[in-house]
């Protein structure tokens, strides 16, 4: 097959219309994606990535995880940084001191010799508060909430997903499309028929049953 170029600007489909090829394909890229040596060959502005590191693959887009552990921490580090460095910094102070002293009373209270951590951080604080990102019930939105938190903080450079058209209409995916060029991400659908209402503006790929190109 010769090179795919996924466009930042354009809605980027291929189809693979073999269903034995197309499942080997997606267990193929999913396994590059953990590390797994593979088929896949992905390179942005002429340069060969990562795929284990830089490319997300949503298979299931309903079940997705916003919140998983690199995000929290990022979310834990984030807010623990504003504290300090905004017009909290004073307020972050008395909260640490405060709990600090109540530490203390609180190690009087009990009838041993006890010594409590000094030095308390406001970043150690906030991860008590279990800070996550509220999901939204609409799957449009969630689908734009990955995209800006695959861009933005696991700093993924595509976003590939895996049989989902059927579920969003052509101006749905023309938003995403928009959200991901916002993001300097590209994103590409990979699917296993032909989608309807999409025109050769699009950039489309299309292998079919007896793996040639259309």
């Amino acid at each position: 097959m010769d090179p795919f170029v996924i466009s930042e600007n354009k809605i980027n489909i291929l189809v693979i219309e073999n269903l034995k090829t197309f499942r080997s394909m997606v267990m193929n890229l999913l396994g590059q994606t953990q590390g797994k040596p593979g088929d896949f060959v992905i390179s942005v502005n002429d340069k060969e990535i990562n795929i284990e590191k830089e490319v997300k693959v949503i298979t299931d887009p309903f079940c997705e995880d916003i919140n998983q552990k690199k995000v929290s921490n990022y979310i834990n580090t984030a807010a623990g940084k504003a504290a300090i460095d905004s017009d909290l910094i004073i307020k972050t102070k008395e909260m640490v001191s405060s709990i600090e002293s109540y530490i203390d009373k609180l190690t009087e209270e009990l009838p041993y010799r006890l010594t409590a951590k000094k030095d308390i951080t406001a970043e150690e604080i906030i991860k008590m508060a279990s800070l996550i990102i509220e999901e939204d019930d609409d799957l449009m939105s969630k689908i734009s909430d990955l995209i800006r938190i695959a861009a933005d903080i696991m700093k993924f450079s595509c976003i590939i997903f895996i049989n989902v058209l059927s579920i969003f209409d052509k101006e749905e995916v023309i938003q995403l499309r928009k959200t991901a060029m916002y993001e300097h991400v590209r994103i590409l659908f990979i699917e296993p028929k032909g989608i309807e209402n999409y025109t050769a503006e699009d950039n489309i790929r299309i292998v079919d049953y007896d793996l040639c190109e259309i």
